[in-house]
């Protein structure tokens, strides 16, 4: 098991991992006045909570008392974390680690449970998927099996009033307007947001690392895109506007 950016393999063996196919399924309704049952609204995933069995084998109790402090140090994390384990090779949750951890001792050996919970529910795939973007439409492959949340890159050539990203496969756009300087570079995260665009728009020179906060404009909607060939291309009032597409691979 790896968590938190840390190797847990030389010091205890993960007896068995269990979690759900599936993660659970929350739906929303809405009572009819005067009329039987509920009207469906709508459904999605809820959270989904991997559990390890996890044994710390030590020589005797002393060197087992000495070594969980340091186990219980690396567990602990404030935020989601990647978590790997042998059951999905190359592929993480970003999980937190809940409840209480009881460790029972038997000589030099420890064994406890260890229960996390994705509150994103699908797998990330190790490393990024890129591919670049123009003023024509390009084809962009999105691979795994659930939708994928990317970040879009563009970079100004010239002065310009607006700059938009569209989906030509979808219909959707994500729009900002704003007095754009040549070297600004727009960043559209679509890792931070959805439907309810909860986001703004963030744009930098390429010489900045602090980016500013902009807004989009009401029509936008975050891009969630769905497993397949997506035409793409950058709205700009220059042909020289470029820019790259990445992602991550998401998986159920």
């Amino acid at each position: 098991m790896i968590y938190n950016n840390f190797d847990f393999s030389g010091y205890f063996v993960d007896e068995d991992i269990r979690e759900s196919i599936l993660p659970e399924t929350v739906h929303t309704a809405t009572d009819i006045p005067g009329a039987d049952g509920q009207l469906f609204q709508s459904a999605r995933l809820g959270t989904r909570t991997i559990e390890i069995d996890a044994r710390v084998i030590r020589r005797n109790r002393r060197e087992l008392n000495e070594v969980l402090p340091f186990i219980a140090q690396k567990l602990y994390a404030r935020k989601p974390s990647p978590l790997y384990t042998r059951l999905h090779n190359g592929e993480y949750y970003k999980a937190l680690l809940s409840g209480t951890v009881d460790i029972e001792k038997w000589l030099g050996t420890g064994g406890c449970t260890l229960t996390f919970i994705a509150y994103d529910p699908v797998r990330f795939a190790d490393g990024e998927r890129a591919s670049s973007l123009g003023y024509a439409a390009r084809d962009v492959n999105i691979l795994g099996n659930y939708p994928a949340n990317p970040v879009i890159e563009v970079d100004i050539p010239a002065s310009c009033s607006y700059v938009a990203v569209s989906d030509l496969t979808t219909g959707l756009q994500i729009r900002s307007e704003y007095s754009f300087k040549a070297g600004n570079r727009v960043v559209f995260d679509c890792t931070t947001g959805t439907e309810a665009m909860k986001t703004v728009l963030l744009y930098a020179t390429k010489d900045s690392t602090t980016p500013s906060k902009l807004a989009v404009t009401p029509q936008s909607r975050w891009f969630e895109l769905e497993p397949g060939v997506h035409s793409m291309r950058i709205l700009a009032p220059s042909s020289a506007v470029s820019g790259r597409i990445r992602y991550v691979e998401r998986r159920l």
